[in-house]
């Protein structure tokens, strides 16, 4: 992630570089229109997903696992929960050790209700441990990278900013000295690069494709010591294009550190109603017993299923 911060430092210095824009600026503004039309049509989804997760490290370093994820989002009642479940996984530490379904049957989840926000970290769902169910005020959901959270909105976010302020900054910081973007329109895709003259190894790539409400399908940002990647396939749905494969990649250029992780979309719904039932603690995946803590009113309790 050293290149994400390095471009966010860059928006504060002044440079001698002078500002450099190549192609046309109002494909951005046309690729921003369609994606916010396409945002704006979902107002209710609901499916399940299967993650495939790797991390490889240096000194020997392998964990692999699988994962079933169910989600549910109403954008109109402002409620998404999703219910994460390690099905499988694997271990090894310098090639001598290998934990098989260590984590199997692990937990996390999450719920927003309004302005509350619920949070089941990674969690053993036995009858000797309690898992710990947090209560915090609303925050912004991000992508995730590889960790345990999965909001099915944040994938259609650029680099973890939403759509419409990411199109913004670009456009907005266009003529700066220290941006240089390049926007080319090849047949239905609109490809574009963002670097920096003060840091010459970090470079940003987008490709969005106008056929499919002008969605990111593919993304890679390099720095000196490595890359960051996504490849994403959708599928229509009543003229709204929905995710159908992810494939995210953040790797050291030597090899030593890669992380992995792959998406499959499965049973998909746009805009048909959603229970109830289905933005609760339950449907994330809390189990009876499970004890809650009210960060803001420094309450505890312990979880009742109705």
């Amino acid at each position: 992630m050293v290149a994400v911060l390095l471009f966010l430092i860059t928006l504060l210095l002044v440079s001698r570089a002078e500002a450099e824009v190549t192609g046309d600026l109002s494909l951005l503004t046309k690729v921003a229109d369609l994606q916010k039309k396409n945002l704006d049509a979902i107002e209710q989804w609901s499916g399940r997903a299967e993650l495939k997760f790797r991390k490889r490290a240096p000194e020997g370093y392998d964990l692999t696992y699988s994962v079933d994820a169910r989600f549910w989002h109403d954008a109109v009642a402002r409620a998404s929960c999703f219910s994460w479940l390690i099905t499988e996984s694997s271990t090894r530490f310098d090639a001598r050790e290998n934990l098989v379904n260590s984590l199997q049957g692990h937990r996390a989840g999450e719920l927003q209700l309004g302005e509350d926000y619920y949070i089941m970290p990674l969690s053993a769902v036995k009858p000797d441990y309690v898992p710990v169910v947090q209560l915090v005020p609303r925050r912004e959901p991000t992508f995730g990278s590889v960790s345990q959270m999965f909001y099915p909105m944040s994938y259609f976010r650029l680099w973890n900013s939403k759509s419409e302020e990411f199109f913004a900054k670009m456009l907005k910081y266009s003529g700066e000295d220290w941006m240089h973007l390049r926007v080319r329109e090849e047949g239905q895709r609109v490809l574009l690069t963002a670097d920096n003259p003060n840091f010459p190894n970090c470079t940003q790539e987008y490709v969005f494709d106008l056929s499919q409400n002008g969605l990111l399908i593919e993304f890679e940002a390099r720095d000196g010591s490595g890359s960051e990647s996504q490849r994403q396939t959708y599928r229509e749905f009543s003229g709204v294009y929905l995710p159908v494969h992810t494939v995210y990649r953040n790797a050291r250029f030597d090899g030593t550190d890669v992380s992995e992780k792959e998406v499959h979309w499965k049973d998909q719904t746009l805009n048909e109603p959603i229970p109830e039932e289905s933005f609760t603690l339950e449907a994330m995946g809390v189990p009876a017993g499970a004890q809650v803590v009210d960060i803001q009113t420094r309450q505890t309790y312990r979880y009742a299923p109705p």
